[in-house]
């Protein structure tokens, strides 16, 4: 069996561009979510960091009892870089 259509070539035109236009937009949207995967990754490694440095002051200060000038600025310092990741 065989089937025959007949397409008028300016029909036929129009319907291989927006054929080549969904595979591009196809293939730009794939790259948008790879490139927020990638960011999305690295921003929660900062972050995770940020947290395992204010559980390392944390534990220091449950240890020594105090805390010092210096961990109280790195604690703001981690708190702003959460907050700064987070927005």
């Amino acid at each position: 069996m065989e089937f025959k259509i007949n397409i008028e070539e300016d029909k036929l035109k129009y319907i291989e561009f927006l054929m080549q236009k969904l595979e591009d937009d196809s293939f730009a949207a794939a790259e948008s979510i790879g490139l927020l995967g990638r960011e999305a990754s690295s921003t929660l490694t900062k972050i995770k960091a940020a947290e395992e440095g204010i559980s390392a002051i944390m534990s220091d200060v449950h240890s020594s009892g105090i805390m010092t000038d210096a961990q109280a600025e790195a604690l703001r310092d981690y708190r702003d870089n959460i907050i700064d990741l987070n927005s």
